[in-house]
């Protein structure tokens, strides 16, 4: 019966049988006594098992790797750019420093010596090869015909520049453009990263958690067995020890009991001792010099055996009636 129930106190609970769990690392088999279980009481501490140690290594695993703060790879080319749309000056035109319209002055300034050089040899062969003031004057004006041209080409020119200023604020626009998309495209990214992360952490801390409670769960329902163990144990020596001392203990209450009537039963001042019979001599004597209040206070008496004591029980017996 006593091995029946120790098994019994041996059993997890029935809801931790119901629950799947891992393996636990602590065990009461071989704990025979109350000693064994105080001893492994002394010894037992917490060892966090296999799960708790691996989420534990695997969430520290995923803290490391935590993304690095964003840089951007884009931010300085956009301050470059928009740095140049800042400091851009504004569109201003003088067609004698633009390249172009030298270009223009060259080629109209050649056109114009060669018509004036056409026009006084026209001129020339219809005098006849002689020099006149008609064929000067034709030559000046096919020259200020070319020159005129000219002066015509500056407001395409301008136009032109003006266009080409334009473009060039339009073209930093559209890269501006697009670094701010290509910007945040890639802190879109990050932040998905960054969220993932936390995400996954999140889970990796749950997980730890979790198996940390039911590992320790598992060690404060071993430290309820060996509790119960102990109370146990502890009940069964008791209980061996009444029946091993039930008989000492039934005698010594019969000697309390005996006790406490010998105090209880009082003897008269004028008891006549000498009328006694079986009190040895000496016994007597002591007796009726001090004159004991009880039977307790006479068997006190050096002198006084129990034979006496039982002498005198006998004698106040017979003579209780006759009180």
């Amino acid at each position: 019966m006593a091995s029946k129930k120790k098994e019994e106190l041996l059993q997890p609970d029935m809801q931790t049988q119901a629950q799947p769990a891992a393996q636990s690392t602590y065990s009461a088999e071989g704990l025979n006594s109350r000693a064994d279980v105080e001893k492994a009481m002394a010894n037992v501490s917490y060892r966090p098992g296999q799960q708790v140690t691996d989420a534990a290594d695997a969430l520290k695993q995923w803290q490391q790797n935590r993304p690095a703060d964003y840089q951007s790879s884009y931010q300085d080319k956009i301050n470059s750019l928009l740095g140049q749309l800042l400091e851009r000056e504004n569109f201003q035109y003088s067609y004698t420093r633009d390249p172009l319209y030298r270009q223009y002055e060259q080629l109209y300034t050649q056109n114009a010596h060669n018509a004036s050089a056409d026009a006084a040899a026209q001129a020339a062969a219809l005098t006849g090869g002689y020099g006149s003031s008609y064929a000067t004057s034709a030559a000046q004006q096919a020259y200020q015909q070319q020159i005129g041209g000219l002066a015509s080409a500056i407001p395409t020119l301008y136009s032109l520049a003006l266009d080409t200023y334009q473009s060039g604020g339009e073209e930093l626009v559209n890269r501006l453009d697009q670094l701010n998309g290509q910007e945040q495209n890639a802190q879109t990214l990050y932040d998905r990263q960054l969220q993932d992360y936390y995400t996954q952490l999140q889970q990796k801390g749950e997980a730890y958690n979790d198996a940390y409670a039911k590992d320790y769960g598992q060690y404060q329902e071993h430290l309820n067995r060996l509790d119960t163990l102990h109370g146990y144990y502890t009940a069964q020596e008791q209980a061996e020890i009444s029946v091993k001392y039930e008989g000492y203990l039934e005698r010594q209450e019969t000697l309390i009991r005996h006790a406490r009537q010998m105090e209880e039963t009082l003897l008269p001042e004028d008891l006549p001792y000498e009328e006694v019979t079986g009190l040895r001599i000496e016994a007597r004597q002591k007796l009726m010099k001090q004159r004991p209040r009880s039977l307790a206070a006479a068997s006190r008496i050096p002198g006084v055996s129990p034979a006496d004591v039982a002498v005198l029980m006998v004698f106040l017996e017979k003579h209780k009636g006759n009180a």
